[in-house]
């Protein structure tokens, strides 16, 4: 049985920690951007997405805005 060991599991955990911490700021950041008087109904998400594209980053952020009605 494969066990990895604890160092590159901290790495890991670590990592997505700040990840996760980037993805928040982003969604923090962009409702900012959002005038307050329509804020209320927008929802942000922020992801990581592969590109296939040979000409681009391996890895982009993707940032989606959604409205409710």
């Amino acid at each position: 049985m494969f066990l990895p060991d604890a160092s590159s599991l901290n790495e890991k955990k670590l990592a997505d920690d700040r990840r996760r911490e980037a993805f928040r700021n982003i969604e923090k950041w962009g409702l900012e951007l959002i005038p307050e008087d329509i804020r209320e109904s927008a929802v942000i998400s922020a992801q990581e997405i592969q590109c296939s594209d040979p000409d681009c980053a391996p890895i982009d952020t993707t940032v989606n805005v959604v409205f409710d009605r």
